[in-house]
């Protein structure tokens, strides 16, 4: 990032909230300012005389401390992880005494950057048990050109998303908020070009199943994976005209063949993906067994920028890093191919392959793997986006 301009407050208060690390504090900069002078707070100058009367001037303590996950997420609700494919991650804590609002609990955040072929963007990620509705813990202090809302798959939860197109920087910041449980979220992310990102995948791979007390795996499709909790019912229906039938609102069905099996897909949900169709990333499946209406199981994919699709009777879901093509064998959805990458913390990227064939993919080196990820990959953007009729 080049020329980014924070907009800092001119309240101690506020300078604790909004920043992090070392900085230069800038007592001139103010909100509709933020193009001033810099003069740091603690330069010396003509005006202060010398006298043993005279407490020296201190910097402002930085009021974060680095910590372990461990401490960090350590008897914490739900709260989030690192995605997958993340590097460079640092937690840190707030701690309540050196918060103005010290009648609430520590304010907790994750550091991280997201590598690709083209760039490597750092991420802002934060937590607060006890908050209100209103409350922005984010620390971006923007004039907002995008606004936006939509449902974060996994969280469950209703989220905001907000973007500036600055000259130099574009920045993205989603908010969302359990209720249930009071507690806030924000993740944020500034680069000279975020054209086609989708800040929502992030947010929907830091959703931490594990809060949930499952043993889910990575990899979709899995016996973990299947333990996915029925939410269509289907109880004394005869036909998928009955099953849709008892559909709630906002849900969404179509149907579609799935290796030699006609199923009925119903989706939590769905949205315009700008072309007309109603898009979804997750759906329950089912089929026929024996004339009846029957589960074959669940999928779901990384975001609303990857939605699921069909190709020569296959589904696929992606994400941003993985692909995974689905079938159903057996009256079972199984997971026919699924590959994907991941980053160390130097932001090398290594690969994985599994499929159904038989074969024994074990063997394979990083670029047979590679190769095999990158077909995957064309396979799902070659394929037809789903089309879902959304219950009224």
């Amino acid at each position: 990032m080049k020329n980014r301009k924070m907009i800092m407050l001119t309240t101690a208060i506020s300078l604790l909230l909004a920043g992090c690390g070392d900085v230069n504090i800038n007592i001139n900069q103010t909100p509709g300012n933020p193009d001033a002078e810099e003069t740091s707070a603690l330069d010396e100058t003509d005006d202060v005389s010398e006298g043993e009367d005279e407490e020296p001037l201190v910097g402002l303590a930085n009021p974060w401390r680095d910590v372990s996950e461990e401490e960090a997420t350590e008897g914490r609700e739900r709260i989030f992880k690192a995605p997958d494919y993340a590097s460079n991650i640092t937690w840190r804590i707030m701690d309540p005494n050196n918060d103005p609002d010290d009648d609430k609990e520590p304010l907790v955040e994750l550091d991280f950057d997201i590598a690709d072929e083209y760039s490597t963007r750092s991420f802002t990620a934060r937590y607060r048990k006890d908050a209100e509705p209103e409350d922005d813990i984010s620390g971006m202090f923007y004039e907002w050109d995008v606004e936006d809302e939509g449902t974060l798959s996994g969280w469950e939860l209703p989220a905001k998303f907000y973007r500036s197109l600055g000259k130099d920087e574009t920045v993205d910041l989603c908010t969302w908020y359990d209720e249930e449980l009071g507690i806030a979220y924000s993740l944020s992310v500034a680069a000279e070009d975020l054209d086609g990102f989708d800040i929502q995948a992030v947010v929907e791979n830091m959703y931490n199943g594990d809060d949930d007390d499952s043993d889910d795996s990575d990899i979709p499709g899995s016996d973990e994976a299947d333990a996915h909790e029925m939410t269509t019912d289907i109880e004394g229906c005869d036909t998928f005209t009955q099953i849709v039938d008892n559909l709630d609102a906002g849900k969404g069905y179509t149907n579609v063949t799935l290796g030699d099996e006609d199923v009925l897909l119903v989706a939590s949900g769905t949205y315009d993906n700008l072309d007309g169709n109603k898009a979804a990333i997750d759906a329950e499946i089912f089929r026929y067994d024996d004339g009846v209406p029957s589960y074959a199981g669940y999928v779901e994919a990384g975001g609303t920028a990857y939605p699921l699709a069909v190709k020569d009777e296959s589904l696929y879901a992606g994400s941003n890093h993985s692909v995974t093509r689905y079938t159903v064998t057996d009256g079972k959805l199984t997971v026919a191919e699924t590959a994907g990458e991941t980053f160390d913390a130097d932001g090398n990227a290594s690969y994985y392959y599994d499929s159904d064939d038989g074969e024994d993919h074990s063997d394979m080196d990083q670029d047979e793997i590679q190769e095999k990820f990158d077909d995957l990959i064309n396979e799902y953007f070659e394929a037809e986006i789903l089309n879902f009729d959304a219950i009224k």
